[in-house]
């Protein structure tokens, strides 16, 4: 028996479940005994009015009711690094492994673009296959025709991707470097408070003093001071959301090991604790993002995506997993460390019986009753 810890669950409600079945009281992580993980549920709230995706501080300093295992944990940065040494970095890290090809996953996105530019600069373009979309090439079409069309291979997301060949990248966790700012947030009520103090905001969505006190010490654990809006949602996703982000590429697209997730990295992290700043101009949403499109621009010659291209939110993975029957799109109950995704044979429709009969015994060790 290889797996120590779960990495992550993908389905709240029928984890919970499970909670359940191995006497953890609670829900939705209102579990007995977790007030600090309770807390981290609530800061995601007050962020958004639907919150989704598993929390994992990377701290390390959150106790969960189950062993959890944390992908890349938290380290406080001490020396700056530019973007795009990060990104070379992280090309030069994934070549050690010397794959037969790179399999990278193109939606079109800024995030996407940076990351196969970095690959177009310092690997071999035949060993290069681009996964992409119709969506993709609709979002970046300028891109497509002078970089990809009649120059790499490439597949579609509804081809036969080779799973088991090669290694798998793609744009995650992107997002959480850059605060995972949305139009929804910065152009609702929250927008005009996000280069206020956090607490003001906080307040207003209902937060009392004991939360504020809490919540000051999880903020603290950055390493940095956080002062606005701006800061502390930048320090609640990059630390509490990667991760999840992360995993999600294996339960979409049933890809166990032999993938990255390019954004992953301490030299990532690095760059965006020293770089809030430079993230956004004021409100200005064609700048978000602005330091990745100075890039893309040295290598692409775009002046008109440097200046203009703003963040577009890429669905084509979820939209592909969608249109697939139920029947078989079975989500993993968990994932484990060594990536175990069990899967019941109700398939779809979880059954306390049935987990009882066939993963209970199996996996009983990763669960921690209060």
């Amino acid at each position: 028996m290889c797996m120590k810890t779960i990495q992550s669950f993908p389905n709240q409600i029928i984890f919970d479940k499970i909670l359940n079945l191995h006497n953890i009281i609670g829900k939705n992580y209102d579990y007995a005994g977790y007030d600090d993980l309770k807390l981290l549920y609530d800061i995601n709230k007050i962020f958004s009015n639907n919150p989704y995706g598993e929390i994992i501080d990377r701290t390390g300093q959150t106790k969960y009711p189950f062993k959890v295992h944390i992908r890349l944990p938290w380290v406080i940065p001490t020396k700056p690094i530019d973007l795009e040494s990060a990104c070379e970095n992280k090309v030069k890290e994934i070549a050690t492994t010397n794959p037969d090809q790179f399999y990278i996953y193109w939606s079109g996105g800024i995030d996407s673009t940076l990351m196969l530019v970095s690959f177009l600069k310092l690997i071999d373009h035949n060993k290069i296959t681009v996964i992409l979309s119709n969506r993709s090439i609709g979002e970046y079409p300028e891109f497509y025709e002078n970089f990809i069309k009649n120059k790499l291979k490439i597949l579609t997301l509804s081809d036969d991707i080779p799973k088991d060949n090669g290694i798998h990248i793609t744009g995650d966790p992107a997002d959480t470097i850059w605060a995972i700012l949305d139009h929804s947030f910065m152009e609702g009520e929250a927008g005009a408070y996000l280069y206020k103090p956090y607490q003001e905001w906080f307040i207003y969505r209902g937060a009392n003093d004991n939360f504020l006190e809490k919540t000051n010490e999880f903020m603290n654990r950055s390493g940095k001071t956080i002062t606005t809006l701006f800061e502390a949602r930048w320090w609640y996703y990059l630390n509490c959301k990667s991760q999840s982000k992360c995993v999600s590429i294996t339960s979409r697209f049933n890809i166990n090991k032999n993938y990255c997730p390019f954004y992953e990295s301490n030299d990532f992290d690095t760059w965006s604790f020293y770089n809030t700043d430079r993230m956004i101009v004021g409100t200005d949403w064609k700048t978000y993002k602005l330091p990745a499109k100075e890039i893309i621009y040295k290598f692409a010659k775009d002046k008109d995506y440097l200046l203009n291209k703003s963040k577009d939110y890429s669905d084509d993975p979820i939209t592909q997993l969608n249109k697939t029957p139920l029947v078989f799109r079975n989500t993993p109950l968990f994932i484990t460390d060594d990536y175990q995704q069990p899967i019941l044979s109700s398939g779809f429709f979880f059954s306390e019986n049935i987990y009882k009969q066939e993963l209970y015994e199996t996996y009983k060790h990763l669960f921690m009753p209060t």
